[in-house]
């Protein structure tokens, strides 16, 4: 599976992404973590946990391909690929698009890129005290959203519940995904800012300033919902088979009534406690820990096939862990 931890990969045993033995060992770490004498709680009572490589190389392409000879780059690929074909007045294939269509889209995607760079940071404008529940938008198309969702299909139902489900006076922050690559289908972010109680950040803005004063988080199948949930910090998910449902403090919610109530539990402190939370992720991260094993091959870390031959060490680990998995089963 590819990294939600820094470069740590693991062999999965189904189409959700689980790890192999992954529910055997929470449940033995996390009675280890209950006998042991606990002095101190860190502030916030968390667990920190490395941001994948991938998310910061998409911030990094953001950056690099959002230039004016990036453009001119990728438009004459285009055209030079394509123009025989036109000039030739071939029929396009079946899964061809038009020229005119390709060139669209890219114009489209680099202009995208640029208008999100100058997007002005949100969080400093906003109290300290203000309690809000944070949505981290998901990449559109994808699996998680268009198959797995029981409850909704589409992201503005969830944001729907969500801000009519909050208390009186608390805020629902949304954020686009650093790595989406082109508009949201038209009218979403009107329909979106149509709410009084929701306020839109800016996509770049960093994570670890805003999850660590969140009351909850709110996700779908995201690596946000992971480093909250190691943080302690209270998360709704709205995807059945969200891998850090196996700690107390984050709820699966299928209807708006369940997100009603579990944000209701969040606002009257009926979530476990800050040392609960904290044991639970300190078992959960020794859990993952068990099944991980490093990848140095920045492409595939970044979620991408490896044009790269895989380094020996980075293979003999690989599959010394699928090894294990035999073993184990």
């Amino acid at each position: 599976n590819a990294p939600r931890r820094g470069n740590q990969f693991a062999w999965i045993c189904d189409r959700w992404g689980w790890h192999h033995g992954l529910r055997s060992a929470y449940a033995e770490e996390h009675a280890k973590v209950s006998r042991e004498p606990i002095s101190s709680i860190p502030e916030g009572g968390s667990v920190s946990m490395p941001s994948p490589e991938r998310f910061l190389m998409a911030r990094a392409a953001l950056r690099g391909e959002s230039s004016i000879g990036s453009l001119a780059k990728r438009m004459y690929r285009h055209i030079r690929r394509n123009l025989p074909d036109v000039l030739l007045r071939r029929q396009p294939l079946y899964d061809s698009y038009l020229i005119r269509e390709k060139l669209r889209l890219e114009f489209q995607h680099w202009h995208w890129r640029r208008r999100t760079l100058r997007e002005k940071p949100v969080m400093p404008s906003l109290s300290n005290d203000l309690p809000f529940v944070f949505f981290p938008l998901s990449m559109e198309p994808e699996i998680n959203l268009m198959v797995e969702c029981v409850g909704a299909d589409s992201q503005i139902t969830f944001i729907d519940w969500l801000a009519k489900a909050l208390p009186g006076g608390w805020r629902l922050l949304v954020k686009e995904h650093p790595a989406q690559s082109s508009y949201r289908f038209p009218g979403f972010w009107q329909q979106v800012r149509r709410y009084p109680n929701v306020e839109v950040l800016a996509t770049l803005e960093r994570i670890e300033d805003i999850v660590p004063r969140a009351q909850a988080v709110a996700v779908i199948n995201s690596t946000v919902g992971f480093q909250a949930a190691m943080a302690g910090v209270p998360v709704l998910t709205f995807h059945k088979q969200f891998i850090p449902t196996l700690m107390p403090h984050v709820r699966y919610c299928s209807s708006w009534d369940e997100t009603r109530r579990a944000l209701r539990a969040v606002a009257a402190g009926e979530f476990p406690s800050t040392k609960e939370r904290y044991q639970a992720s300190i078992a959960f991260d020794r859990a993952m820990a068990r099944s991980e094993f490093e990848i140095t091959n920045r492409e595939m870390v970044a979620g991408k096939p490896a044009r790269t031959p895989m380094s020996g060490e980075d293979f003999e680990r690989m599959m010394e862990r699928f090894v294990e998995t035999f073993d184990a089963a």
